[in-house]
């Protein structure tokens, strides 16, 4: 998988049965896409893909500089694994958690999970892009 220097996830969920559009993340692509950047979708598991896979794409794909994680409660500790891989195999990226468990907890996030940059509370369909330039 070739990704573009932003990378935007559904975080990996081992036992997730129900696979579901995510309208939120394909709202923030097209915001992107209409400012001009170039973002991947990356749905961990409707591709079934675990952390081992997960390493292996970005492994391939070094020149990623942002990585999007979108979460909800069940996703922290996915979280807390996905930053610490990204950290490990791509050093100088920037990694933010958006979604409704990062907005409802932000400091809880940021303290809980080393390898987490940021987090973006609420919509961020206009900030995220300004945030990415």
């Amino acid at each position: 998988m070739k990704c573009e220097n932003i990378l935007l996830a559904v975080p990996v969920r081992k036992g997730y049965s129900q696979i579901t559009i995510d309208l939120g993340l394909l709202y923030l692509h097209g915001a992107l896409k209409r400012e001009g950047l170039a973002a991947t979708l990356l749905h961990c598991p409707k591709e079934n893909i675990d952390l081992e896979m997960f390493g292996e794409i970005l492994k391939n794909n070094r020149h990623i500089k942002i990585i999007g994680l979108k979460s909800y409660s069940v996703d922290h500790n996915a979280l807390r694994l996905m930053s610490g891989i990204a950290k490990k195999i791509i050093p100088g990226c920037v990694i933010i958690a958006g979604g409704p468990h990062p907005t409802s907890l932000p400091e809880y996030v940021l303290k809980d999970i080393p390898g987490m940059d940021y987090v973006y509370c609420g919509e961020a369909e206009i900030g995220f892009p300004i945030f990415c330039k």
